[in-house]
């Protein structure tokens, strides 16, 4: 059987997953344990493995993989090299790209952009592109907000010590 994955490719061999009936081309690497529902689309070089569920109108593409627990649903892409497993959710609008990891608890959704290499593992509620670097880059730039920043979490404390030594 051949589908069109609207991907620029054409139609392409691929088929229906036995469970959930979403649309997987035959280069990608689906297991029989996870759920595709029957309007998502996996295609390119991606893999969903273990219990992952994608579903609703979501597509994971490229070289993405999804796996463990993870469910990618609503209108959420996951595509180039990223990765979403473990616990965690991406829905609504979301996207997941570049090399960045969505794992843990984390839950990425609404119109949220993660991309490069992001690394999210707990619930977050933003609505917004998330790029850690241009984010410590922008605290640097002001200073004077430090002091309200410093004693919140031992792990920034360290990132901005560091980060400050090479000024």
């Amino acid at each position: 059987m051949k589908y069109n994955f609207k991907d620029g490719l054409g139609l392409v061999l691929a088929h229906k997953h036995f469970n959930g009936g979403g649309w997987v081309a035959d280069t990608t690497q689906v297991a029989d344990t996870a759920y595709i529902g029957p309007k998502a689309q996996v295609y390119g070089d991606a893999w969903v493995y273990g219990n992952a569920q994608v579903y609703d109108n979501a597509k994971v593409y490229d070289d993405a993989q999804v796996f463990g627990n993870a469910r990618v649903f609503g209108n959420a892409r996951v595509f180039d090299k990223a990765q979403v497993f473990g616990d965690a959710l991406v829905w609504g609008n979301a996207l997941v790209s570049g090399t960045a990891q969505i794992f843990g608890n984390a839950w990425v959704f609404e119109n949220t952009r993660v991309y490069g290499n992001a690394w999210v593992y707990v619930p977050i509620n933003f609505n917004c592109d998330f790029d850690p670097w241009t984010i410590m880059q922008n605290i640097l730039n002001k200073k004077e907000d430090l002091p309200l920043l410093i004693g919140r979490d031992p792990n920034l404390d360290k990132i901005i010590h560091e980060l400050l030594q090479k000024d």
